[in-house]
């Protein structure tokens, strides 16, 4: 289905509403895997492709953390209309599903983020920096060395890696930094502002992602009512690595 220019695809027939979001040069198929699961639990789940990735065209004109939030929202209307939706994003998908949650609160059931970090509790400056600064070092690799890189990092397994190089060839150097730009410009210091709707973090044992590892149990810390959880047998893509484990978190989670 579309909403605009969005592609995105809904599976179950009953249940609440799950709204999955990926990472940086994926699209929704690295859901393949946990889909079903979610829907056997009772959910409804639509995943969709970014701008730019999957069947999703480029957006019109410069990509911020705004618009990335505008074009979430409206597939959110688009596929369950007024309804409360359960909020969960990998890696970009957390942190953009985290701007969401902050400016429709009123839809949000839950919200949860696998493989990232905060995006209003700050890590340290010379961190911050890095992350921004790390666009012009994806400008500047070989597409294959950052495609290789990233597949490595994302996943223990073979078929997983090759997925992620595939998908991210398709994606293109140009979409990707469009994306992981925004990514950078939408943190912001605010310690103090907390999501309102029930927060579960997740990431890998073996997620060795920039500072999400030491970053994420603070966030849990600092967010008080969080559930925290670390996936065994993963990387960065922990719901691909070990999607029955990420399934039943957001089972027990949910059923709280």
């Amino acid at each position: 289905m579309a909403a605009g220019r969005l592609h995105y695809w809904t599976s179950g027939s009953r249940g609440p509403w799950m709204l999955l979001t990926h990472a940086t040069a994926l699209d929704h198929h690295s859901f393949d895997e946990l889909t079903p699961l979610l829907v056997e639990a009772g959910w409804r789940t639509v995943a969709w492709d970014l701008p730019g990735h999957g069947q999703s065209p480029p957006a019109n004109g410069r990509t911020t953390m705004a618009t990335l939030v505008d074009d979430a929202v409206a597939v959110m209307d688009d596929a369950a209309g007024a309804e409360p939706v359960t909020l969960l994003g990998h890696s970009l998908g957390g942190y953009l599903s985290q701007h969401v949650a902050f400016r429709r609160p009123d839809r949000i059931a839950a919200l949860i983020a696998i493989g990232c970090t905060s995006a209003t509790l700050l890590p340290a400056r010379y961190q911050l920096r890095a992350l921004r600064a790390s666009a012009a070092l994806i400008a500047a690799l070989p597409a294959w060395v950052r495609r290789r890189h990233t597949a490595v990092q994302a996943s223990h397994h073979p078929e997983v890696r090759r997925y992620v190089r595939r998908t991210s060839a398709r994606v293109g150097t140009r979409s990707v930094l469009s994306v992981w730009t925004a990514l950078t410009h939408g943190f912001a210091d605010e310690p103090e502002r907390r999501l309102q709707a029930p927060l579960l973090i997740m990431h890998g044992t073996d997620d060795r992602t920039g500072i999400i590892s030491s970053e994420a149990p603070r966030w849990a810390r600092h967010h008080h009512g969080s559930k925290y959880v670390v996936v065994p047998c993963a990387r960065h893509n922990a719901h691909q690595d070990n999607p029955t484990a990420v399934a039943a978190a957001v089972q027990a989670f949910t059923a709280q």
